[in-house]
């Protein structure tokens, strides 16, 4: 009977402990530890449990600190895309309504309009596929193009033409880029 009580205490006691706080960690509890007190194999192999599931809740928090600080700035790139669209008012040729809304904080949408003269004005309207970031910067460029190009040219090909060029310029630069761009102007 002593010798069974031994074996157990040494060898099945720790092993119990060790599959119960293991359930524990599968669960999302990462603050479970195992005690094993012992100079063995088996005090070893719960000290590296302890280690794995201390570096699991530090991959964690790391990782949970990273999210909210993109969220974070996705929520001041929301705002300062938002901030390119521009008012349009009506005038004596045509009443306007504007709705935009993105799928994500960001986006690849754009519009803009463009008063030439009294009589003369431009508007584009763009789509950059897919969503996120990288469509989002994309629709920064764009406008930035469009605003360099559209009181320049009279034409809308020339400007056309010449935003073209200088966006697929810095998208070739990337040959991974599966992005496709498509305005109206």
């Amino acid at each position: 009977y002593f010798i069974w009580l031994f074996l157990f205490r040494l060898f099945v006691k720790p092993i119990e402990a060790l599959y119960g706080q293991s359930k524990e960690v599968s669960k999302g509890n990462l603050k479970s530890r195992v005690s094993i007190n012992s100079n063995d194999e088996l005090g070893e192999l719960g000290n590296t449990f302890n280690n794995m599931v201390q570096t699991i809740e530090d991959k964690i928090t790391t990782m949970e600190k990273f999210t909210q600080e993109v969220e974070f700035e996705l929520d001041i790139a929301k705002e300062v895309q938002k901030s390119i669209y521009p008012k349009i008012a009506d005038n004596k040729y045509f009443t306007t309504s504007v709705f935009s809304q993105s799928l994500g904080k960001v986006c690849g949408d754009y519009y803009d309009y463009f008063q030439f003269d009294e009589d003369n004005a431009g508007m584009v309207i763009a789509d950059i596929s897919g969503h996120g970031i990288p469509a989002s910067l994309i629709t920064m460029l764009s406008k930035e193009a469009f605003n360099n190009f559209a009181y320049a040219e009279k034409q809308p090909s020339d400007v056309l033409r010449k935003v073209n060029e200088t966006i697929t310029h810095i998208l070739l630069k990337n040959e991974d880029t599966n992005l496709l761009l498509t305005y109206m102007y």
